[in-house]
């Protein structure tokens, strides 16, 4: 089984970008932190790791839509790994995760964003639930 699943913060406001068969990819840094208390000298500390997300077709057109830098997200996807060339010959390996789903956390959008591919941003009123 290859999923991922992370709650973070963007690094940066995503870049969208149209293929040329008119498919949206977007793209965007999702930092995750972990925090602990020094054994040693009792200090805090932290450790931030940068993971690039793509997104394609309608959830990338929704978080172009309605994220930006710092908002806090969920992620839910597979781990991809590609190999490249860089322009020095060297061979180059970069890790992604391609959305599968997603949610907002913290400051939600004003707008209902209405894909069947993003899970709600909030749970169900008890007149919701049919039991």
């Amino acid at each position: 089984m290859n999923r991922i699943i992370l709650i973070g913060r963007l690094g940066r406001d995503p870049e969208m970008k149209n293929l040329p068969s008119g498919m949206a990819c977007c793209n965007f840094s999702l930092a995750t932190s972990r925090k602990w208390k020094d054994k040693a000298t009792g200090d805090s500390k932290e450790k931030v790791e940068w993971h690039k997300v793509v997104a394609w077709g309608k959830q990338a057109e929704t978080v172009f839509q309605y994220l930006k830098k710092g908002d806090q997200f969920a992620v839910t996807g597979e781990l991809r790994y590609s190999e490249w060339v860089d322009k020095d010959g060297n061979k180059r390996t970069t890790a992604e995760i391609h959305l599968e789903e997603f949610d907002f956390i913290g400051n939600k959008p004003k707008e209902s964003a209405g894909t069947a591919t993003a899970r709600p941003s909030k749970l169900p009123t008890e007149e919701d639930i049919p039991f």
